[in-house]
């Protein structure tokens, strides 16, 4: 089965090939399998399990736990399979990516109004980390908390493909959607990378403790230890952020799960998640996500997308696998 390894992308382009937003409420055990596809699976509601298994020689088999607002991306030819224990309810959002000659995917010629150099943007947003895990000499991946707008951008991302592309402005947005999902993968990563400055983490934990008050960069600093000019040049030079656009992004991001997940009018969400006014939270939701939180809202109502091509090149795994990853009586895939 032929394939492009994440990082190795050069003169390609990516094209949704499978993607999902669905509700599982029941026990589900999935096949060991691979596949020539990226992968990425975010844990909207609840958490669910996946294992990876190296190839051969090694067969050994790692279980990790996608915790919620966590997500996982799987690079191409990583044996894997979702499990789900149990009956509680879970939802999780799914995209498949496959690499081809933008020859061979270009909707309404939407590759010469707008190519896309992604071998450009894995390498210049730091995305070239991702896939860097392995689970013991092959399977890469990579597991990230969604510190930034992952979780919008793959909605974006799957309402704009799930009906078939004919215009060429739908063509620019779906086309932009799978770049901006990159790049809201690249903002998680930078929470990586600058973990091990105790200051700064110091200073997202305090604000991650305190964002539904009205905080101060003074109060910040005291926490931290460190003299506040300082602590923005350093916090701007290791996130690419300010430390007020970081507040505000937390709070945005925790004003989503009240608009899809309670009937609480906006102007309630913004006293709850820190904002002054209805005012202030509709500014920063048009800044940051192009939406009113109204508008926001109403993409959520009723929303269910499960799509498989009519050809989905997929394979099991060749070799048995450890006796603990392996007991199912109702292997899906």
């Amino acid at each position: 089965m032929n394939y492009c390894p994440f990082n190795e992308i050069k003169n390609l382009t990516l094209e949704p090939i499978s993607f999902y937003f669905k509700t599982f409420d029941y026990d589900f055990r999935m096949g060991m399998h691979h596949h020539p596809y990226f992968e990425i699976m975010y844990a909207y509601q609840g958490s669910f399990d996946i294992y990876i298994q190296s190839p051969y020689p090694y067969q050994s088999v790692k279980k990790l736990t996608v915790q919620q607002r966590q997500f996982i991306f799987l690079d191409a030819m990583t044996y894997h399979r979702l499990v789900i224990p149990d009956e509680k309810q879970r939802m999780i959002y799914n995209v498949e990516l496959e690499p081809k000659r933008p020859s061979d995917y270009n909707p309404c010629n939407v590759n010469t109004v707008m190519p896309v150099d992604y071998y450009s943007i894995i390498h210049n947003c730091g995305l070239e980390k991702l896939g860097y895990e392995t689970s013991g000499g092959g399977g890469k991946y990579t597991l990230l908390t969604d510190t930034a707008q992952v979780e919008y951008a793959l909605k974006n991302l799957i309402a704009l493909h799930k009906e078939p592309i004919h215009t060429l402005d739908r063509a620019l947005a779906a086309q932009y959607s799978i770049v901006n999902l990159f790049l809201e993968i690249s903002e998680c990563l930078k929470t990586v990378s600058f973990g091990a400055l105790s200051y700064i983490k110091k200073a997202n934990e305090y604000i991650a403790n305190n964002y539904v008050k009205k905080i101060s960069l003074d109060d910040i600093a005291e926490h931290v230890g460190i003299n506040k000019s300082y602590l923005q040049r350093q916090y701007k030079k290791y996130t690419g952020s300010t430390i007020l656009n970081a507040i505000n992004t937390l709070r945005v991001k925790n004003a989503t799960y009240y608009l899809k997940s309670t009937p609480y009018p906006v102007k309630k969400i913004a006293e709850i998640i820190g904002f002054s006014s209805k005012q202030q939270i509709e500014y920063e939701f048009q800044k940051r996500l192009g939406v009113s939180p109204s508008d926001y809202r109403k993409q959520f109502d009723n929303i269910f997308v499960d799509h498989y091509p009519e050809i989905y090149r997929s394979s099991s795994t060749p070799f048995s696998l450890p006796a603990s990853a392996n007991e199912e009586k109702n292997d899906k895939k």
